[in-house]
């Protein structure tokens, strides 16, 4: 039988069906519970994916086969598309207060209670100034989001590692039907597990942190629509319908604010991560942006 070295059983690895799709090296490889890339002579749990063996060694970063181009800082694409997911989330605490205001007079209005009906115009009125406004900072918030996802992909594609998906559709894969359930979340993990094992190149100690909140994300994102779909559907043709409109408004967008913070979360870390890559690549503690 067939001594193998590491390298070998990592690379026997890199086509077996039991592989982890988001393994950053040889020590997370393995999908079986509790098992190892240990074996010496063959693994009796190797199982050979055809499917995957040309595309994996397309797709294998080694330093043989990536240019040695330092990259460039997407930070301050990061910061700018922070900066407009955070003003989305102040948007959302501002849409709170104003169906919590609406709630509050409904309630009082079904109490017989006498509400000037200019008031209720006038708190419809400014829910729809900041629903105007909040569509419009979300919008601009995805199109900075994604020129950072092509900042991440460029840099990829100028050390000749194939990203996953083609830059168009680190584009398109939020806007065509079907796909956008799943592809985002597959390119954001992609560029994450490829960062992690550039920066596994330079320092062979690196272990990626274990972080589910690209997951998290994408589940919360997912949820987010839904709840968007069922309150766009909830009659408001009453005042108790109103009422109860308000309420779940005042949940959604609290929903959303989570979300935010989790977005801005993922950013970092990404961030992080680059600049643990640039001071291996640059040995300097200043990560310069261009």
């Amino acid at each position: 039988m067939e001594d193998f070295s590491q390298d070998k059983q990592f690379e026997k690895c890199q086509v077996c069906l039991n592989r982890k799709s988001n393994y950053t090296g040889y020590d997370d490889i393995c999908n079986l519970r509790g098992k190892q890339m240990d074996f010496t002579t063959y693994c009796p749990d190797f199982v050979l994916d055809k499917s995957a063996k040309i595309s994996n060694e397309d797709d294998e970063i080694t330093t043989e086969n990536i240019k040695d181009v330092p990259i460039k800082s997407t930070k301050s694409k990061a910061n700018l598309a922070i900066l407009f997911i955070g003003l989305v989330a102040l948007t959302d605490l501002s849409l709170i207060i104003g169906f919590a205001w609406r709630y509050i007079l409904i309630s009082k209005k079904l109490k017989a209670d006498n509400i000037d009906d200019d008031i209720l115009s006038f708190s419809d009125w400014l829910i729809q100034l900041f629903s105007v406004l909040h569509i419009i900072l979300f919008i601009v918030s995805g199109i900075f989001f994604i020129r950072w996802l092509l900042g991440i992909y460029n840099n990829l594609d100028a050390k000749s590692i194939k990203p996953r998906h083609s830059k168009a559709m680190v584009i398109w894969s939020w806007i065509i039907p079907v796909i956008n359930l799943y592809y985002p979340y597959q390119i954001l993990k992609d560029f994450d597990s490829k960062l992690s094992r550039l920066i596994k190149l330079k320092k062979q100690d690196y272990i990626a942190p274990v972080s589910s909140i690209i997951g998290l994300w994408w589940t919360l994102w997912i949820l987010d629509n839904f709840f968007n779909r069922i309150v766009f559907r909830m009659p408001t043709n009453t005042l108790e319908e109103l009422k109860s409109d308000a309420l779940v408004e005042i949940f959604l967008y609290a929903f959303d604010i989570v979300l935010v913070i989790v977005v801005i979360k993922m950013i970092q870390n990404f961030i992080k991560k680059e600049e643990i890559l640039y001071k291996l690549e640059h040995k300097s503690n200043i990560l310069p942006t261009y």
